[in-house]
């Protein structure tokens, strides 16, 4: 009864049900504890984990940790371990300093108690994919720079007819 554990982030794009920053920047986490009848449980000892990263397309690019806390996280058996304070609540900074533009599930248990479990997807973006929803990657690259001329981005191979062919640069296909 009730939600003895939920993770919640900061901040959150409601659109994608996930966490989305750019890469470089942090996402913050909080873990709240509570027993069966809502009341809040303090000193709780639990476990972040991770799942493989996935670029947009759905395929795995594990390339780049995901950093949680003073933990790196560089595979799904990396674990990183907090508590809680005594309001049953614990703040985690998620950052991915040069990632290639992928999202990734968090997933945190009581230390005690692997049954019981919530889970967040966090995406860090990358400068060098669109946001697009046929780029490989998950990307914030500007559609248009201006700097004194208007600058286009290049069109991605699967945004064109790509007749003359297209070339493959940091992860994306132009």
């Amino acid at each position: 009864v009730g939600e003895p554990l939920s993770l919640s982030a900061v901040p959150m794009d409601d659109t994608l049900k996930a966490a989305k920053v750019k890469a470089g920047e942090s996402i913050t986490l909080t873990v709240t504890t509570r027993d069966c009848a809502g009341n809040v449980v303090g000193n709780t000892a639990f476990i972040i984990t991770r799942s493989d990263a996935l670029n947009r397309q759905n395929i795995v690019n594990n390339n780049a940790p995901v950093h949680v806390g003073d933990t790196e996280l560089t595979t799904t058996a990396t674990e990183y371990h907090g508590v809680t304070g005594a309001d049953g609540k614990a703040i985690v900074t998620v950052t991915q300093a040069n990632g290639p533009g992928v999202k990734t599930t968090l997933t945190v248990m009581p230390a005690n108690n692997m049954a019981l479990k919530d889970s967040v997807d966090v995406i860090f973006t990358t400068l060098t994919s669109p946001d697009s929803d046929k780029a490989r990657m998950w990307g914030h690259m500007r559609g248009i720079i201006e700097s004194g001329s208007l600058y286009k981005r290049p069109l991605l191979a699967d945004e064109t007819e790509h007749e003359l062919g297209s070339v493959r640069e940091n992860n994306e296909d132009w």
